[in-house]
């Protein structure tokens, strides 16, 4: 009679954990998903920003290099 009902509930859990299995992998495929996006927005930022830093040189880079060819055309 023990084993009988032990049988059971181990049953029971083995169907509960099925059910509730799939749902745990979608749940972690979201945050997944969700994480794997917040990155690509910060790397998205950090380009952006780098972009503007890099532009900012060749402004700096324009302005000296028109400096030096009034220079020479003196």
């Amino acid at each position: 009679m023990a084993s009988l009902i032990f049988s059971n509930i181990v049953g029971f859990f083995l169907v509960i954990s099925l059910y509730i299995l799939p749902f745990v992998i979608i749940i972690k495929i979201y945050y997944a998903f969700k994480k794997n996006e917040k990155r690509k927005d910060e790397m998205l930022e950090f380009e952006k920003q780098n972009a503007i830093l890099l532009q900012k040189r060749m402004d700096e880079m324009n302005t000296r290099l028109s400096d030096i060819e009034k220079k020479l055309a003196k």
